[in-house]
């Protein structure tokens, strides 16, 4: 065998840069929290 070829999927996708991101209901309680 001199070569193979493989085909796959490219995903193009568009980043935004942000100065802040919103606070989510997993991250609320802080880092290590569980709620409790």
């Amino acid at each position: 065998r001199i070569a193979q070829m493989v085909l796959s999927p490219v995903h193009k996708m568009s980043l935004e840069e942000v100065d802040n991101l919103p606070d989510s209901v997993r991250g609320k309680g802080g880092f290590g929290s569980t709620g409790k």
